[in-house]
């Protein structure tokens, strides 16, 4: 049973400071990849598809491997988690920069880093639920809202450390930099849930099974699944494209500032207004979700120079901002606090999937086309998609009742 002395105050506010630095972090992280995906394909001969894939395995682990971070946060800790996946990030990081040969920027930069990045941050964007309580949904949105900060912030440090020593000094400073979310994770102490045994652990994965047997959750699945299709486009290939449509190499770390603004403002405001238990997140997440996907699909219609891609970074920013916050308190309200680490994990894992081939596909069409557009019209579709599913949620009957966590109201106990 969790503990409750420090839910929504106490030590619940250094954990959501940790998670804080650590957003910040990774977000600067994830909005690397597109500069350096820039930087590789400039600096390597080869195809845009090989090295999209080589780009796309650092962010498709990052989810992919969510199930196996929850395990390690569900059988060791939040902490053992967080300090075991900045460690391998740092190192892989680090790694890259050395490397000389495509295979073994792949190695280092796509898995090894991919490896790291995908087992921090899981317990990085669930620790919050677990301090918090009444305030969850604006904690959280203060959390989430720091990626918006990294990726506002981030690639100017980034382009300046490129532009004065190069991707390779970059990308090892950068490992450094993540080296500090491991000190970081040394603060997140035990929240009163114990270590779980072998047999518990056994017990855990045939509830993942059972998990997935529930038709509300595979709409959700099915949703991510979609959604990430778009985003990895956009993080992928949005320098790139911004290249190929006139825009100066110089101008490019704006955008992103525009976006990370936008997303940090977003996820503070709504986090705010969201955590009125009125609000209907479910509804506001299927909104935004619709609008950013939209955004995506027309985005090469419109987007031709400098101002129309600010224009549709700062929309971006907003609607994925605020659809990706929701998540997690969506996933606490359906499914039980209880379930928040294994839920969210196996999302993030097909998730993963979705980074690995969304970015490829648009790779391999820009060696076809000598252009980036269909990538970014085939990711916009298929997230739409994804978006239509979600009005199957209320007319679906929830057939498996999960006993347990009372904050849940459909967590019925079948005995």
């Amino acid at each position: 049973m969790r503990s409750r002395r420090n839910t929504d105050g106490g030590w619940a506010w250094v954990v959501l400071a940790v998670s804080v630095f650590n957003m910040y972090v990774l977000g600067t992280l994830a909005i690397s990849v597109g500069m350096f995906q820039d930087q590789f394909l400039q600096h390597y001969d080869d195809s845009t598809a090989y090295i999209s894939l080589l780009s796309s395995f650092l962010v498709s682990l990052q989810s992919i491997l969510g199930p196996v971070a929850s395990v390690m946060c569900n059988m060791f800790s939040i902490r053992t988690s967080m300090m075991t996946g900045g460690t391998i990030l740092s190192v892989g990081l680090v790694a890259s920069s050395i490397t000389n040969t495509l295979p073994q920027l792949l190695g280092c930069f796509g898995i090894l880093s991919g490896i790291g990045f995908g087992i921090i941050f899981t317990p990085s964007t669930i620790a919050v639920g677990y301090y918090f309580r009444e305030k969850r949904v604006l904690a959280h949105g203060i959390a989430s809202s720091f990626i918006g900060v990294g990726v506002l912030s981030g690639p100017h440090v980034l382009d300046w450390l490129i532009d004065q020593f190069g991707w390779r000094t970059a990308m090892s400073t950068l490992g450094c930099i993540t080296a500090q979310t491991v000190v970081m994770g040394s603060l997140i102490f035990p929240h009163g849930k114990s270590k779980q045994s072998a047999s518990e652990a056994v017990g855990t994965n045939v509830s993942v099974f059972t998990l997935l047997k529930d038709k509300i959750l595979l709409i959700i699945i099915l949703n991510y699944f979609t959604s990430m299709m778009g985003y990895s486009i956009q993080l992928v290939h949005l320098p790139s494209y911004a290249r190929s449509v006139g825009v100066p190499p110089a101008k490019i770390p704006s955008l992103f500032t525009a976006y990370g603004l936008s997303l940090t403002v977003s996820r503070i405001l709504i986090g705010g207004i969201c955590n009125d238990s009125s609000i209907d997140l479910l509804m506001m997440y299927i909104s935004c979700h619709g609008l950013n996907s939209l955004t995506i699909l027309l985005m090469p219609l419109f987007a031709h120079g400098f101002d129309e891609l600010v224009l549709y970074e700062v929309l971006f920013g907003i609607y994925y901002g605020v659809s990706f916050m929701l998540l997690t308190p969506i996933v606490v309200e359906l499914f039980g606090v209880e379930r928040l680490a294994t839920v969210f994990g196996i999302t993030l894992c097909v998730g993963g999937i979705s980074y690995l081939i969304g970015p490829t596909i648009a790779g391999a069409l820009y060696d076809l086309t000598s252009s980036y557009a269909a990538g970014f019209h085939i990711g916009g579709s298929v997230s739409l998609l994804g978006t239509m599913l979600l009005f199957l949620k209320p007319i679906l009957k929830r057939e498996i009742k999960f006993p347990g966590d009372p904050e849940n109201r459909e967590c019925l106990d079948p005995s």
